[in-house]
């Protein structure tokens, strides 16, 4: 219903949670492959990509909970 994100507050802080995630993974991948990083790296892809499914399902709970 809404044009731009300004007026989702949740997905303001999923973007900005994408940020922060991408920069880890950026400094992640600059690390020695020894057991913290693998595992941190791991864990922070499937955050990443988890991203993309979440966002647009809270869009759709978020107009769900406006027409409410």
């Amino acid at each position: 219903k809404f044009r731009s994100l300004t007026f989702y507050p949740l997905n303001q802080i999923l973007f900005w949670s994408l940020i922060a995630i991408v920069i880890l993974l950026t400094w992640i991948g600059a690390r020695p492959v020894e057991d913290p990083f693998v595992i941190t790296g791991q864990i922070l892809t499937v955050v990443y990509f988890l991203y993309y499914i979440v966002n647009p399902l809270s869009l759709l709970l978020w107009d769900k909970l406006l027409d409410w």
